[in-house]
């Protein structure tokens, strides 16, 4: 993925404050998988029918998210109510269009609405400031202004959480990091 978007932000004037994510079923798992990653990258994401682990979902608080739902689709309980659980109340930028007479064969055609392309060109890209980066084994040890270069040997994972502190400094929060 990394390597095809600096391909292409080399040979083409990408205006990298508009990055967004659109993903549907499985998409939708790997929107908010690299979204959760990588904060720093992505101006908005539109997610419809994925299943999202509430354990993982971390880092998208002030991401602005469109979440497309139909009560007949598979996965309605463990993808659009998790996330609902975890984003509302916690994101003021985080939107949700519940379809109640949709199914999942609905819900694929969605990626054509003009809807959600007018959606995501409304936001350009804001750096987050705060981020918890979580990794296991060094797995995407970095993200934006923070990166785990060295673990703990007992430990599986790491994470650091950090914000940027209105005076301009940080407050850091660390497990399983190599002092």
């Amino acid at each position: 993925f990394w390597e095809n978007l600096n391909l292409l932000t080399s040979l083409l004037n990408i205006d990298l404050d508009r990055l967004y994510l659109i993903g549907i079923s499985a998409g939708a798992f790997s929107a908010l998988s690299l979204a959760c990653s990588y904060p720093d990258m992505f101006a908005a994401i539109t997610v419809s029918c994925g299943v999202a682990q509430e354990k993982s979902l971390r880092n998208i608080e002030q991401l602005p998210i469109l979440s497309i739902g139909a009560v007949q689709e598979m996965y309605h309980n463990a993808g659009f109510k998790s996330l609902d659980r975890h984003m509302l109340g916690k994101n003021p930028d985080y939107h949700r269009i519940v379809l109640e007479d949709a199914d999942d064969n609905t819900i694929f055609f969605i990626k054509y609405s003009q809807y959600i392309y007018d959606w995501l060109l409304k936001h350009t890209y804001r750096c987050p400031d705060k981020i918890a980066l979580y990794t296991e084994k060094l797995l995407h040890g970095k993200s934006h202004w923070l990166q785990i270069s060295e673990m703990d040997q007992n430990s599986h994972s790491a994470c650091v959480e950090a914000k940027r502190l209105a005076d301009g400094s940080f407050s850091i929060r660390c497990s399983g990091i190599h002092d």
